[in-house]
């Protein structure tokens, strides 16, 4: 049984801004927290969050963010479930 430590959605919207630029495992296990935590987002979240993941993609793709490819891969999948998930 895994228990899960209840967070706001305000600390889940400030792992997404740490995490966006980094290349270390944190990319992924934010990327695996915020799917799970859909479902139980307010809309307000929900857009913040794909706001900031969309941008951070714009910089990736103007090569101005940082992260590795495998790190940006992760992000890619993650904004592309947003986007099925709406």
């Amino acid at each position: 049984m895994t228990r899960r430590i209840a967070m706001s959605e305000d600390m889940l919207i400030s792992a997404v801004r740490y995490a966006t630029g980094r290349s270390t495992y944190i990319v992924g296990d934010t990327c695996d927290e915020v799917r799970a935590c859909w479902p139980d987002l307010t809309q307000r979240a929900r857009d913040v969050i794909t706001r900031d993941v969309t941008e951070h993609l714009r910089l990736v793709d103007l090569r101005l963010a940082g992260g590795m490819d495998c790190d940006h891969d992760q992000w890619r999948r993650l904004h592309e479930w947003i986007e099925a998930a709406s």
